[in-house]
């Protein structure tokens, strides 16, 4: 039996009743939230080939990548480094896992995620050949450029070859991290610094030539730059 209210709607030709919509409980949005992503830090590198002298070279670029940048006439150069789209795509072959940065090492302790992935610059190849660091004159501190595919902490204490003992703590951010490498014989030390915003000292035969088995640049004594590298 209908009752009058469905009598009246009946009656004035009212079409299908619908339903009211049920919100969930707590009276909360049915919206799923948006996704979001960490800010990527852009790299850069700002140089000052010392000593210059005209003609000695007329760009730089990191020696696996493909970027460069011109050098004045005075040895300036700025040089831009791939985003991180770029190196997790073009540049994805070369990345390296996180305890292979540190090259050949015995008693490690290490806590990194699985999917950590870096990729560290620690020298220049200019035009002509030459190999630059970025160390001033009579330092033991350099500075690299590390890339990092996430945000991650990272610490890791080994023994490693050219580099002594290594006790070190990382908080890396997607994009290029900038570190001062303190070398001391017996043990390197690694600090998270701020990204240069002036031209950073690039020496030829510094730093670079004075160390042995590789200790500028250990992840060129891992399996996986050798390989890369074998022919």
């Amino acid at each position: 039996m209908l009752t009058g209210a469905a009598l009246v709607l009946a009656s004035c030709g009212g079409g299908a009743i619908t339903p009211e919509t049920t919100p969930p409980p707590g009276g909360g949005s049915t919206e799923l939230p948006p996704v979001t992503t960490p800010a990527e830090q852009s790299g850069r590198i700002p140089g000052q080939i010392t000593p210059f002298t005209a003609g000695q070279a007329s760009s730089v670029r990191p020696e696996e990548l493909s970027e460069s940048a011109a050098v004045s006439g005075s040895g300036l150069f700025d040089l831009a480094l791939p985003g991180a789209t770029t190196m997790t795509t073009t540049y994805a072959d070369l990345l390296f896992n996180a305890t292979d940065i540190f090259g050949s090492c015995e008693n490690v302790i290490t806590t990194a995620p699985d999917s950590l992935r870096l990729y560290p610059i620690a020298s220049l190849k200019t035009d002509t050949g030459q190999t630059l660091t970025a160390n001033a004159s009579g330092s033991t501190t350099a500075k690299n450029w590390w890339f990092a595919n996430q945000d991650a902490s990272y610490t890791f204490q080994g023994d490693c070859l050219g580099l002594g003992t290594v006790n070190a703590t990382f908080n890396f951010k997607l994009g290029w991290n900038v570190l001062d490498v303190t070398y001391s014989g017996a043990s390197t030390a690694y600090a998270q610094v701020a990204a240069p915003t002036s031209p950073v000292e690039w020496r030829v035969g510094g730093l670079g030539s004075q160390r042995l088995n590789n200790a500028l640049e250990p992840w060129k004594n891992s399996a996986a730059y050798r390989a890369r590298h074998r022919n």
